[in-house]
């Protein structure tokens, strides 16, 4: 098996309300589990970061979905990598609200707390994302 980690980013293409965001995930956990995806999806309101991992064929078949999703629009492939291990292994779909995200955890990527930097250069969103997974293994604020 090839394992690769793909992170995207897109924006909604309308308002999401909480009962959208737990179809998106309910609908996310199922099939990962049975595709063998792990990852994370951030939201903010303006925009989706999502990192999906696992076998290689598997998580280009679930980002062509996610391509076509009409919930999302001008989605990015920001980077694809062949990692030698999971960054989510537990994670079938966690996800972070921005707003659970602490300010200092932004401010260490971005200068200015834009999410700009950390939306547009690969290295700086996978750094990002492993605070993440590293501040989410501490406090517990994914739903995971």
């Amino acid at each position: 098996m090839v394992l690769v980690q793909l992170v995207y980013v897109s924006r909604p293409s309308r308002p999401l309300v909480s009962s959208d965001l737990m179809a998106i995930l309910g609908t996310a956990r199922e099939r990962n589990a049975n595709d063998g995806v792990t990852g994370m999806l951030c939201y903010s309101g303006d925009f989706f970061l999502q990192i999906l991992e696992g076998e290689r064929a598997r998580v280009c078949a679930t980002f062509q979905r996610i391509s076509r999703d009409e919930r999302h629009r001008d989605v990015y492939l920001l980077c694809y990598l062949y990692p030698e291990r999971r960054l989510f292994s537990e994670w079938g779909m966690g996800y972070v609200g921005l707003g659970d995200i602490p300010r200092e955890l932004v401010l260490r990527h971005s200068e200015d707390g834009a999410m700009r930097p950390i939306l547009t250069d690969p290295h700086i969103a996978m750094a990002f994302l492993a605070d993440i997974a590293n501040h989410v293994s501490e406090t517990q604020t994914a739903l995971l």
